[in-house]
């Protein structure tokens, strides 16, 4: 709990089921990171490449996502509650069917053609 992995690359890291709440993640690059089912909330993912990463069914509450990536990121089942993805890029390409964004902070983000 709380690990600071700011900058860190681990793409194709497997962190499926893990505990990661608190962590820092801050520029880490997360391409087709497998993290189903993690418990990432209030997390750190400012400026992270989540790039095609696997986050089905996360608990990602709290978590910041201020200006990361989420092109191609899996986002089916999680939950985004209290969530800041403010200037966060890339959402409407994300495959988030059944997320749960309930008061999540969704400023500056282009919402056009996306189901929530």
């Amino acid at each position: 709990l709380g690990s600071n992995l700011d900058f860190a690359l681990l793409n194709e890291a497997d962190f499926r089921c893990v505990d990661l709440s608190s962590a820092s993640m801050q520029s880490t690059k997360l391409r087709k990171a497998r993290l189903a089912k993690a418990n990432l909330s209030n997390v750190n993912f400012k400026n992270a490449d989540l790039y095609s990463a696997d986050l089905t069914g996360a608990t990602l509450d709290g978590a910041d996502f201020e200006s990361a990536d989420f092109e191609g990121a899996i986002l089916s089942g999680a939950t985004f509650v209290g969530a800041r993805l403010s200037n966060s890029i890339n959402l409407i390409k994300s495959k988030h069917i059944g997320a749960v964004f309930s008061g999540a902070i969704l400023s500056n983000i282009d919402l056009s053609n996306m189901n929530l």
